[in-house]
């Protein structure tokens, strides 16, 4: 009786199509269950592919390459310090290299002569009476003219201009740095450590 049921359930499953769709598409209904829950794979609107998650649909078996950690020391080294205000003043007051002169070709010797030929020696020119060239007057030392003086905590901070245009301070126990007139009553004075602090400037 009990497999009378079964066979009587699955008439009921494969009459739940229309018979024109089942004719047009024999995997509709009960088939295409049973084609689409088995290994079969008769539906070619299925889908399809080589990937591992396509795989582990299917129930493939499949291996993959575990990740592991590179080898070797990957990581860089420590970064270089970074320069401070004294270094960068420093390299400012530095000097700058001498520039040489970049060396004349020598000219290509002639062909076709076993003797070489004899070095020509220039002929002076002579002098031009009333044309001589008066000494140049050394110029005139730039005069630094002073900022003025202005109260810190650290004592009175001579504020003195330099030729490029760039304002300096020295407080009495001779630490030197960089002062930037704000324009507001204001100055800010940047010492050689880094530490930087705002004073006002008398009127």
């Amino acid at each position: 009786m009990r497999r009378m049921a079964l066979l009587g359930s699955i008439l009921l499953l494969s009459a739940c199509e229309s018979p024109s769709s089942y004719v047009g598409n024999p995997l509709s209904g009960f088939g295409g269950f049973v084609s689409n829950t088995t290994s079969l794979r008769l539906n070619p609107n299925g889908p399809t592919g080589p990937s591992d998650n396509m795989r582990r649909v299917r129930g493939e078996e499949f291996t993959t390459e575990p990740l592991l950690p590179e080898a070797g020391n990957i990581w860089p080294g420590p970064p270089p310090p970074e320069p401070t205000l004294m270094d960068l003043q420093r390299q400012q007051m530095e000097p700058l290299p001498p520039v040489t002169p970049p060396e004349q070709p020598r000219p290509a010797p002639p062909r076709g002569s076993s003797t070489p030929p004899v070095p020509v020696t220039p002929t002076p020119l002579p002098g031009v009476p009333g044309a001589a060239v008066p000494p140049r007057a050394p110029a005139a030392p730039v005069a630094v003219a002073p900022g003025g003086v202005v109260q810190t905590p650290q004592g009175p901070a001579t504020i003195r201009n330099s030729p490029n245009g760039v304002q300096t301070y020295t407080l009495p126990s001779g630490v030197t740095g960089r002062a930037i007139n704000n324009g507001n009553g204001t100055m800010t004075l940047i010492g050689p450590d880094g530490s930087v602090q705002s004073v006002p400037v008398p009127r």
